[in-house]
């Protein structure tokens, strides 16, 4: 194929190979993903940069219909439209695991990002990630479970702090963080709520008002606050949506 090169005396597929991302030596740095051809920053402005994308299912609803909105924003909103395909973490067969059965390691690979709604509670993906110490942003439930935080993996710093009784079917948060997971090259997208209304509202707004208008988020990560307006318990147009922190 053409896309197969002598590189550095190994026969090396540049579509496929962060550290020979379209050619031979061009090695994709810790903040930046390979689309195949192309090193790009790691931030949501740059999402639609890989051809296909995997949507990955776990036991719980809520994850599964917030990375669902996600997938199909992608598919309706990138040019050319994004490639996309569902499997649970756990799956074999063609393709092989969408997760290393050892570990958990996301390895969907070069040009296909790994979509999950929810984190590492129901993702062996995102765990790996928090465990590696990837991942920007992670929480913390403190104080004998009645405090939920989001702490900035760079500072140790809270970024949100609330009591978990404020938490409901109808008030919760919720955080966008892109993770690039080295060995693999595989380019994570998580929509991650602190209950499950909140991860729902999190692909809702991925798939309503961010993927659309990408180039208006040109970074990592962003944590929202969701108010349910009409008490529906059901992210929709007419709820509130205040983003409180971003970073990279």
């Amino acid at each position: 194929p053409a896309t197969v090169a002598c590189c550095a005396g190994y026969c090396v597929n540049t579509a496929a190979d962060p550290r020979n991302c379209g050619h031979c030596g061009v090695a994709c740095t810790g903040h930046q993903f390979c689309t195949g051809t192309q090193c790009d920053e790691a931030v949501l402005a740059n999402l639609c940069g890989n051809p296909s994308a995997t949507i990955v299912l776990d036991q719980y609803t809520a994850d599964n219909q917030g990375a669902g909105a996600i997938g199909t924003a992608l598919m309706a909103n990138c040019v050319p439209p994004t490639n996309i395909a569902y499997r649970y973490e756990d799956a074999g067969g063609e393709g092989g695991a969408v997760t290393d059965p050892a570990t958990g390691r996301p390895n969907t690979g070069v040009g296909n990002t790994f979509i999950t709604g929810g984190g590492g509670y129901g993702h062996v993906g995102v765990a790996y990630l928090d465990m590696m110490a990837l991942t920007p942003l992670f929480p913390s439930v403190i104080t004998n479970g009645t405090e939920y935080q989001v702490i900035k993996r760079a500072t140790g710093t809270a970024v949100l702090d609330v009591p978990y009784s404020s938490l409901t079917a109808t008030h919760d948060y919720f955080y966008v963080e892109l993770v690039v997971e080295p060995q693999s090259g595989t380019l994570v997208i998580s929509g991650v709520g602190t209950l499950a209304p909140g991860t729902v509202a999190a692909g809702y707004y991925l798939s309503a008002t961010i993927i659309p208008n990408l180039t208006n988020y040109p970074n990592s990560w962003y944590l929202f606050e969701w108010t349910d307006m009409n008490s529906d318990s059901t992210p929709n147009a007419g709820d509130t949506f205040t983003q409180i922190a971003t970073g990279n």
